[in-house]
């Protein structure tokens, strides 16, 4: 009569989580490439992590260029969280004012947008309107599904200076975001 031979125990271990990280990777590029309907999009870390490096973090209550009190990275007084002076807050508390005043570039892109988009096409957009606070030009082009270089390039160009002056930190950014959405 022949023996069944069992595998070892550590083979179908390794064969589990080899099978476990292939669904994990499956479902990390589907969310990172998939496009989807943008009601059920949220920024992500890679969208957030965009935005922290453009609006720099200040963690001590400051005047902004016109007298407004603010903190963290750009927060100003509103209902859920008012700055006075001689406040200090943490990097994670900074982080969480910044998730809360996201929110409105997220609903505006929402409210806006009528075709599907990739997470990384959404984390642009809510970057570019937390930043600029939106351009129906740039949601036009995208709904009447322009061409990729077509959006490019009115992500690269418009917006650039400010009171009639170029600036270099805000061209960064665009060209950032502009990356991002086509990546």
């Amino acid at each position: 009569m022949a023996r069944l031979a069992l595998p070892r125990p550590t083979v179908v271990l390794a064969g589990a989580l080899l099978g476990l990280a292939l669904v994990f990777m499956i479902k990390w590029l589907l969310n990172k490439y998939w496009k989807r309907n943008v009601g059920n999009l949220t920024t992500s870390n890679a969208g957030l992590k965009l935005i922290k490096e453009h609006e720099g973090l200040r963690l001590k209550a400051y005047r902004d260029p016109v007298g407004i009190w603010t903190i963290g990275y750009g927060h100003t007084s509103d209902s859920y969280f008012s700055v006075y002076p001689g406040q200090t807050i943490t990097e994670a508390k900074a982080t969480d004012l910044l998730r809360h005043d996201i929110k409105d570039a997220e609903r505006w892109v929402k409210r806006k947008i009528k075709v599907p988009l990739t997470q990384n096409q959404f984390d642009a957009l809510v970057s570019h309107t937390f930043n600029t606070g939106g351009s129906n030009t740039l949601i036009d082009l995208i709904n009447s599904q322009a061409p990729r270089e077509e959006i490019e390039n009115w992500m690269l160009t418009t917006y650039t200076t400010a009171k009639g002056q170029f600036l270099a930190g805000l061209a960064r950014r665009l060209i950032e975001e502009a990356v991002l959405f086509s990546a």
